[in-house]
């Protein structure tokens, strides 16, 4: 896999690259990930490989799983809510959307809110948001199958790789991260292999960036977060609902805990450079302030 890679060490260096990507609306697709080495594997991909399952084995599982879902999805949704056909996908979305495993991969349009994903767990190593010109990757499907093969792909083991975008039914959180999906008709493939395969070619005949990754450094992380939640790119903007308003107050406690953390650090070093009475108490101040700002935030939501 050789996605090319841009460091990104600072907000300034987010907002040009993001403003270089995005000069034409929703021309590009933005996945965030807190770790540079997981791959682009879908849910149930990903426990397929870790079981060693079969494509053969992984596809009965999803029809199985769809089935049961579709059977009981009336006594949990309003009609509104449920797809009008019975179009795979469709149901595949609704499904991912309330956290069952499916062969589809979740993007977004705005690099700011992959950018959320990408920074807010696992502080310890970088982050990185993968991007890819979805429009150029729809072109080329198109060049190489017929839509009408498409369908009947999702449940051939034996299917060649196909790698489509879409996005699916809409809901108050994929309108709230602007989501988009990809999905492969081989069912164990690795989305990244896939759309580097789809592209590559096309990529060096014309000189063009059609995918890559940013690399957001472990130490950047958490100043890139502050930035994205003064622009209101957080948990509860993301996530609407109960469940956005108690993650947003995991999320303002883990940024304020490590900026105490941080402020201990120095206190204690401080101490063991035996500096002055009055530098460790503007330390300790300091150390106040984080936390009556957590106190303010807390009133405020």
């Amino acid at each position: 896999m050789t996605w090319p890679d841009t460091t990104i060490d600072n907000w300034e260096k987010l907002t040009q690259q993001a403003k270089r990507l995005t000069s034409v609306a929703d021309l590009v697709l933005f996945r965030g990930q807190p770790r540079t080495d997981q791959d682009l594997r879908p849910s149930i991909t990903r426990e397929a490989v870790k079981f060693k399952l079969s494509a053969e084995h992984v596809i009965a599982i999803e029809q199985v799983m769809m089935t049961q879902f579709q059977q009981v999805a009336h006594l949990y949704f309003p009609a509104s809510v449920l797809p009008k056909t019975a179009g795979t996908v469709d149901w595949w979305t609704l499904m991912q959307h309330h956290r069952a495993p499916t062969r589809l991969l979740d993007w977004t349009h705005s690099p700011y809110v992959a950018t959320y994903f990408a920074c807010i767990d696992d502080w310890d190593h970088d982050g990185v948001v993968w991007w890819v010109d979805g429009v150029a990757l729809e072109a080329e499907m198109k060049n190489q199958y017929d839509d009408s093969e498409w369908g009947p792909m999702l449940t051939n083991p034996e299917a060649p790789q196909r790698i489509h975008t879409m996005r699916g039914t809409a809901t108050e959180r994929i309108l709230a991260q602007r989501g988009v999906f990809t999905v492969c008709t081989q069912v164990l493939a690795d989305h990244a292999d896939a759309i580097e395969g789809a592209l590559k070619s096309s990529a060096q005949a014309t000189g063009r960036s059609l995918f890559g990754r940013w690399i957001i450094p472990a130490e950047e992380r958490r100043s890139i977060l502050e930035q994205l939640r003064a622009a209101n790119i957080t948990a509860a903007s993301l996530f609407p609902g109960a469940d956005g308003l108690g993650l947003s107050l995991k999320e303002m406690l883990m940024m304020r805990m490590e900026q105490l953390r941080t402020l201990s650090e120095l206190v204690g070093r401080a101490e063991l450079a035996s500096i002055s009475m009055e530098a460790r108490s503007a330390l300790t101040k300091l150390g106040k302030v984080a936390i009556e700002n957590l106190t303010e935030e807390e009133e405020t939501t």
